[in-house]
């Protein structure tokens, strides 16, 4: 399909819209209103639901098959909008890299969201699938005031799957696949280097050439493989494919008193890295697996008190070698030119150069890298029936201690490598860089992360007649703490773990702490209309004492107009409500220092005292404190109406507008330099987020032995930054204020300077240094005949699409299904660009199309220069593209036999393909979403499924 055609094609299906989820569930009907959803703390019945929430079942992320169970998350829950980070195993998609319904503030640091694992904080990535329930989505402030000053960004609700009452099932699942890189980046191979070289030379005004017709012809020929190397230095370390395996085994069933799930989960992924350890006792091969239980039981343990023991973890080991990140290696074998050094020498030495070494070496005899992870989820709850006192009325205590450990273990070494050089006699001369060495002790790291929780509970919940009544009231402390043994200072900026950056946890290792009171009370009559109130009452340890608690109130209300006398005569409707909610929700993880409001002191510049001037050192005033440093605000206002049509079309819309304020910014407009001081961070800046989300889907008769359904799904969000304290700007278009979020600022590109006569003619003068014919030429945004930083002007989208949508269908026949999930992203700009021979650096496909003299009318690429160049590739429209994607993110054909085993057991065998193509306009250079680093996977598996 050309791609100009896909905008056609996503709008045509979003028309149609679509989902399937397997054989067996996916086409009940998702709109039985009298089902439960989890809204936070607490279930409803569908048609009491007042909030803006989103939920996927667990089963439906299984078809997504990846090490990372956040990446099962795209296309699957209108109004999250997920951002591709490393595909690397045993790398997560970090929290924010996740935004709920766009981005709400400005501050990079502060648009963390909650992530709940059955409502106690953790990191849900380290979870399996398997042992998902569903996921739900908390959007408006109706469904996330009750987290108080931690909900402003959206909440993720985990839940885990539970026990039965029913006989024991059990349940066996294998899946075995493939995986390769979908795109990397093209670069020239040694020849063309070569031959590309000599024009940036001659460009340069150097020579007619650097490489003689002698050496081009070696190049080309691969006759003096030593001295006129072309290396392929991906063939030579990665692999094709690497397999992904991964095992599920699960026990769930119950009676009356006792019911339980159980599970166990063996992950294991080998990387693209090729296994280089029976070659090497320095290194170790490249690996992930993970280990995953779970036991959820709950008890009856009279008539009156019941038990919920929620039990789950994981033990994960990734090994790399050579270094922490198998990214590492990307970015070298996407740096060195394939005519540097060769591979090996003539005595079967390493080949190198003093600044750069070799990249087999490199993951052959560097040493590894290891990791082993731990996480431990434990809670467990007692209620009991208060019916004495009122009917309907019961109480709850809860106590949960999640637990996350990362040990690490470094060795390493280094090697030696040699350049060569050709002698008098043409014998090589080596040239040693580095040196052999034992490989290093270890370096036993460690860093742990603990979460307690306690909550106590009151409920409440009973009908009389056509009223229908349910409240709560609780009360929560937790206490979250980080631990580091041997870590290196900051190192916590680059950890994975999520609590941590959100709270912005310092090497003093302090634990932070939330108490508070929170509660919900709904009314219902007549299953018509809806009432809701819900409050938080919170404080955080981040904030001074007078105004560390803030209450955060919302409201909610919705009409169910199907269940009106005067609709009963239109037949076509089976469901219709519309409903709205405002409130005030709060950001504690405001980001900038840990205690802004107490004042620190830093070393400084001493003074000189005594006969024998010595300086003793002195301290400094740090940042000035803030004693008035609070929570972000964001007001939350929500319309939607959904509802379901001729028993087969179901449908939903929603508006929103939020309106944050009190975001932390530096007055540095306010303050001038010459006061010497750090100014405080203070709560001024204030940010609009507005947009919507709609829903369409088609299920046909359940009568027909036919069966397929098509749901779309598409969700806007636009920011605009209304006050920053920003430093004055010498023109207007400069200002952020205004803008969008992250919006980028670059340089406005009007083509090539063709001549010099051109250049003569157009009067510029760039500040960073003398244009020259093939030079990109920009333009000149305030009439001073100079380019510069004071020409960047607001331009596109950002990185982070403003739409999202998705595409998933399905199809059952007899015991055959089939299932596909498109994914796709709008309004949406990157910036690609690499620059050839920069650094000594290899040079890309892209540059094919350079400029020269002969082909200045079509030219896509800057003249070549063997020089730093340090005009053509700073951020300009010219190397601006589209950013906008459809991927098929998943597709399954499955086939179920039937009472394999005894009655009621199945086994379900089924092909799987995961991230299987994109459209987009990147012309295949690389993927829309991640460029360079570690790439896109693409992965083909077989698998089965044994239910008795």
């Amino acid at each position: 399909m050309a791609l100009k055609y896909t905008t056609i094609f996503l709008n045509t299906f979003l028309l149609l819209g679509s989902g399937f989820a397997s054989a067996q569930s996916s086409f009940k009907d998702v709109t039985q209103y009298d089902d439960s959803v989890q809204i936070g703390y607490e279930k409803q019945p569908f048609w009491k639901v007042t909030s803006a929430i989103s939920t996927v079942e667990g089963e439906k992320l299984q078809r997504t098959f990846t090490t990372n169970v956040a990446s099962t998350l795209y296309g699957r829950l209108p109004g999250l909008t997920l951002m591709e980070g490393s595909n690397e195993p045993g790398f997560s998609i970090g929290s924010n890299s996740m935004f709920a319904r766009g981005i709400g503030t400005f501050r990079d640091d502060a648009q963390k969201m909650l992530l709940l694992v059955d409502g106690y904080e953790c990191d849900f990535t380290q979870l399996s699938s398997f042992e998902i329930e569903s996921v739900t989505l908390l959007k408006d402030a109706s469904a996330t005031a009750i987290y108080g000053a931690r909900g402003a960004n959206g909440v993720l609700l985990v839940t885990t799957k539970k026990g039965s009452t029913s006989a024991l099932q059990v349940s066996l699942r294998a899946q075995v696949g493939f995986q390769q890189a979908k795109r990397m980046e093209e670069f020239m191979g040694g020849y063309d280097h070569a031959r590309f070289y000599n024009e940036a030379y001659k460009n340069d005004g150097k020579g007619d050439y650097y490489y003689s017709p002698e050496d081009l012809e070696a190049y080309r020929t691969g006759s003096d493989p030593y001295f006129h190397p072309n290396v392929d230095w991906a063939s030579q370390t990665l692999r094709k494919v690497n397999p992904i395996m991964n095992y599920d085994l699960s026990f769930r069933g119950g009676g009356e008193r006792v019911r339980y799930f159980v599970m166990l989960n063996i992950l294991n992924s080998k990387n693209l890295v090729k296994p280089m350890a029976d070659r090497s006792d320095n290194t170790k091969n490249a690996d992930f697996t993970k280990y995953s239980f779970r036991s959820n039981v709950d008890i009856d343990i009279t008539r009156y008190l019941t038990a919920e023991v929620l039990l789950g973890g994981m033990v994960q080991d990734h090994t790399t070698p050579g270094w922490e990140s198998d990214s590492n290696l990307f970015s070298m074998i996407n740096g060195i030119p394939p005519i540097s050094f060769p591979v090996y020498n003539p005595d079967n030495s390493y080949g190198g150069t003093a600044l750069s070494g070799n990249p087999l070496a490199e993951i052959t005899d560097m040493g590894f890298y290891s990791r082993n992870s731990r996480l431990l989820n434990s809670a467990i709850k007692l209620t009991g029936k208060l019916d004495f006192i009122t009917p309907g009325l019961s109480a709850s205590v809860a106590l949960s201690y999640n637990n996350y450990f990362k040990g690490y273990t470094i060795r390493g070494r280094s090697y030696s490598r040699y350049s060569i050089t050709k002698g008098a006699d043409d014998n090589p001369l080596y040239h040693q860089h580095s040196v052999n060495t034992d490989l290093g002790n270890d370096e036993n790291r460690a860093e742990e992360w603990n979460n307690v929780t306690f909550r106590a509970f009151l409920n409440y919940g009973r009908t009389f007649g056509h009223h229908d009544v349910n409240a709560f009231m609780l009360f929560n402390y937790d206490e979250l703490a980080i631990s580091r043994r041997n870590m290196p200072d900051g190192y916590q900026n680059a950890s994975n773990f999520y609590n941590w950056n959100r709270y912005n946890i310092l090497s003093d290792n302090l634990p932070v702490k939330h108490a508070g009171f929170a509660g919900r009370a709904t009314y219902a009559y007549n299953k018509k209309y809806v009432a809701e109130v819900s409050f938080s009452y919170e404080g955080s340890d981040k904030f001074p004492g007078h105004g560390r608690f803030g209450f955060f109130p919302a409201a909610s209300l919705g009409w169910i107009l199907s269940r009106e006398s005067f609709m009963k005569n239109v037949t076509f409707v089976d469901f219709l409500k519309v409903r709205g909610s405002y409130g005030v929700v709060g950001n504690d993880a405001i980001g900038g220092e840990r205690y802004m409001y107490d004042q620190t002191f830093n070393s400084a510049e001493g003074y000189l005292f005594g006969v024998a001037p010595t300086d003793p050192g002195s301290l400094r005033e740090w940042r000035v404190a803030n004693q008035d440093v609070t929570w972000e605000k964001d007001k939350k206002f929500n319309i939607g109406v959904e509802g379901r049509f001729f028993d087969c079309i179901d449908m939903s819309f929603d508006y929103f507008q939020h309106k944050r304020n009190n975001i932390l910014v530096v007055p540095d407009a306010t303050l001038p330099s010459f006061l010497g001081m750090i100014p405080p961070y203070l709560n001024q800046g204030r940010m609009t987020n507005s947009g919507f989300e709609a829903m369409l889907r088609y299920t046909n008769s359940a009568k027909n032995p036919f069966r397929f359904y098509v749901e779309a799904n598409a969700w806007f969000a636009h920011n605009k930054i209304d006050f920053m304290a920003e430093e004055v700007k010498l023109y207007d278009y400069q200002r952020r204020t205004g803008q969008s979020y992250g919006k980028s600022y670059a340089l406005i590109a009007e083509g090539f300077f063709n001549s010099q006569e051109e250049i003569n003619a157009s009067g510029l003068t760039y500040e960073w240094g003398t244009i020259r014919p093939g030079d990109i030429r920009y333009k000149d945004m305030n009439g001073d005949n100079v380019i510069n930083d004071n020409d960047f002007y607001p331009d596109g989208y950002n990185n982070i699409p403003e739409i999202t949508m998705n595409l998933e269908s399905g199809i059952s026949w007899k015991d055959f299904d089939f299932s596909f999930l498109f994914q796709g992203a709008a309004r949406r700009d990157v910036y690609y660009s690499i620059s050839a021979f920069a650094g000594d650096s290899r040079i890309p496909e892209m540059a094919r199309g350079r400029w020269t003299s002969e082909t200045a009318q079509t030219a896509t690429y800057p003249r070549l220069t063997t020089e730093v160049d340090n005009i053509n590739f700073r951020t300009s429209t010219f190397w601006k593209r589209n950013g906008s994607f459809l991927k098929l993110r998943n597709v399954e054909l499955g086939y179920t036999l039937k009472n394999l085993i005894r009655k009621g057991s199945n086994l379900r065998i089924f092909a799987n393909g995961t991230n299987l193509f994109s459209l987009d306009y990147m012309d295949g250079m690389t993927d829309p979403e991640i460029f360079g680093g570690y790439p896109t996977l693409r992965t083909v598996s077989l698998g089965a499924q044994l239910t008795f």
